[in-house]
């Protein structure tokens, strides 16, 4: 979850964002890799106490172990979020030089314009591997984003930068991107350059980018 400052949206206080995470549901790849029939989960189910007092696993309660393969758990999701004073959402998105991954949870909150809380995406620019982590053992998809990537990535990221919920900052849609180091630094260069090039072309001012750590999120204006 983040906030944005005060002032950042006019005549609005601090709002929070809370990551979305699209795992909790089968998809064929996980199927594959993982058992037919798994999902996150799976994992959140098997969690064990790590010290005295550790309160594991946490079972969900009010929406039960829901499925992100249709979008009706998201009205509740919805509700939940406007009660507990949560702005929007930021969904993970999983973009493999042209493949996605999870993304079925994502489009059905685009093409249901019945969701009405603001959204946002944040770019998940790391291996998918067996572990979780991001890292290079067992890697079971490698996030390569090679040098044509840039211009493929602005135009498949638009119709959600066009949606009249998607968050924006003076005109500029939000991009969350997690880990931008591991971008080449000419590529980096380019795909800031794409997206820009590719949001004016569709009517906006530009991409807000956002980098992202482990445990804080910082702001990254691009002109």
């Amino acid at each position: 979850m983040f906030p944005i400052k005060k002032n950042e949206f006019t005549n609005s206080n601090e709002k929070l964002i809370a990551f979305y995470l699209p795992q909790f549901h089968t998809f064929k790849e996980n199927d594959e890799w993982h058992g037919k029939g798994f999902s996150e989960w799976t994992n959140v189910t098997k969690a064990i106490p790590q010290f005295t007092g550790h309160n594991q696993p946490q079972l969900p309660i009010d929406v039960g172990f829901y499925d992100l393969s249709t979008d009706k758990v998201m009205y509740r999701q919805i509700e939940l979020a406007k009660n507990y004073g949560i702005y929007g959402f930021c969904f993970h998105y999983y973009w493999f030089s042209g493949k996605r991954l999870m993304e079925k949870p994502i489009f059905n909150y685009l093409n249901n314009k019945e969701l009405d809380l603001p959204f946002c995406l944040c770019f998940a620019n790391e291996n998918w591997s067996k572990n979780w982590d991001g890292g290079d053992k067992e890697v079971l998809i490698e996030q390569k984003f090679l040098e044509d990537d840039p211009k493929q990535f602005a135009q498949d990221i638009m119709p959600f930068f066009a949606d009249e919920r998607y968050i924006k900052i003076n005109n500029k849609p939000i991009l969350v991107v997690y880990k931008p180091q591991l971008f080449e630094k000419e590529i980096l260069k380019n795909f800031v350059y794409e997206l820009n090039k590719k949001a004016k072309e569709n009517g906006l001012d530009g991409v807000y980018l956002i980098m992202a750590t482990s445990t804080v999120v910082l702001w990254l204006a691009v002109h």
